[in-house]
């Protein structure tokens, strides 16, 4: 028994140290238990039995097809918060026109987050932080703090016919790549610092073909988007944002349209909305980014908009309490 007396109390450092990594450890525990399994969803919409559109979550292997919204209204556009408990969404359940709504996930309730019943709202996109939204209306882009509710509008430079649309955040949150109709006519990528600055156009094709549907890498170094530039319909292109250089990544089934949705959390999968021009068919589709491995998880309608999930949803805690237990543990 004598060791016992040389033992002291831990410090308070020692045990926020000794907590944060029960924190962390603990959701790779769960994770490797349960063999490994990411345990990322994908949310996407379609048009459900009732003639409206609703919102579905499934796994990217096509297993576990879940419907998250079941109401008399359009809900389209769709964004899963960094939180991984709230989807963003468009939908006219205020009214007319498409207003920006945050459903819980675990209890199934619903916020408006944009209120603006006479501004007709169309893509938008969470910053990584998600504490700012960007979305476009009336041809413009808007940053939406949603703590304030303050609004900024971001374009500029516009000529009288263009407009902007399908804002993305980046991952590190500096910059917001989007589509600009250049005249109405020519669509092309540009991204832009989301503090403010001009425009860079990063894009060049000119009309009557367009680029569209934009996702950045993980590491943003990369853009991924949809152009029919080479055979009337899209294919899949990626860009890189050092060297400006694009490339055609093939698709293995040379018939499909594709409209690309997202990058996975682990950059190594692409999941898009593809349209069989054979076969006459619209489905959402993941694909391996090395293996080229296609794999179809469910036939849509158009404008599916599918989005991964930001972070494992299987891992119990999730990274948004960590700043708060961090706060407790330094009150002590």
């Amino acid at each position: 028994m004598r060791w016992m007396l040389c033992l002291r109390k831990p410090s308070v450092e020692a045990e926020i140290i000794a907590a944060m990594l029960f924190l962390i450890l603990i959701p790779l525990l769960a994770h490797a238990l349960s063999g490994g399994a990411p345990g990322y969803r994908i949310v996407y919409t379609t048009k459900g039995e009732d003639g409206f559109w609703h919102l579905f979550t499934i796994n990217p292997d096509g297993t576990d097809k879940k419907q998250k919204t079941h109401w008399s209204f359009h809900d389209i556009a769709l964004v899963w918060a960094h939180d991984c408990y709230h989807i963003l969404f468009l939908s006219t359940r205020a009214g007319v026109t498409n207003e920006i709504f945050s459903l819980d996930i675990k209890r199934g309730t619903f916020e408006n987050l944009t209120n603006s019943p006479n501004i007709l709202e169309s893509g938008f996109d969470i910053s990584p932080d998600g504490r700012k939204l960007v979305f476009s209306a009336g041809g413009k882009l808007y940053i939406l703090d949603l703590s304030t509710g303050a609004r900024r509008l971001i374009s500029n430079a516009l000529g009288p016919m263009d407009s902007d649309f399908s804002p993305r955040w980046s991952p590190d949150g500096r910059h917001i790549a989007f589509v600009r109709a250049l005249g109405g006519v020519n669509f092309e990528i540009f991204i832009r610092d989301a503090n403010g600055g001009e425009a860079v156009r990063l894009t060049n094709t000119p009309a009557p073909a367009a680029e569209c549907c934009i996702a950045f890498s993980p590491d943003g170094r990369r853009i991924f988007f949809s152009s029919n530039r080479l055979r009337g319909f899209y294919d899949l292109f990626a860009l890189d944002l050092e060297t400006k250089k694009e490339k055609r990544i093939p698709v293995p089934n040379p018939k499909l349209s594709v409209k690309v949705g997202d990058v996975s959390p682990e950059g190594d999968e692409i999941v898009f909305e593809g349209f069989d021009t054979e076969r006459r068919r619209n489905s959402i589709y993941v694909m391996n980014l090395k293996s080229g491995e296609l794999r179809k998880l469910d036939d849509v309608w158009y404008f599916s908009h599918p989005r991964w999930s930001p972070a494992p949803l299987r891992m119990g805690l999730s990274l948004r309490w960590m700043p708060a237990l961090w706060g407790i543990l330094k009150r002590r």
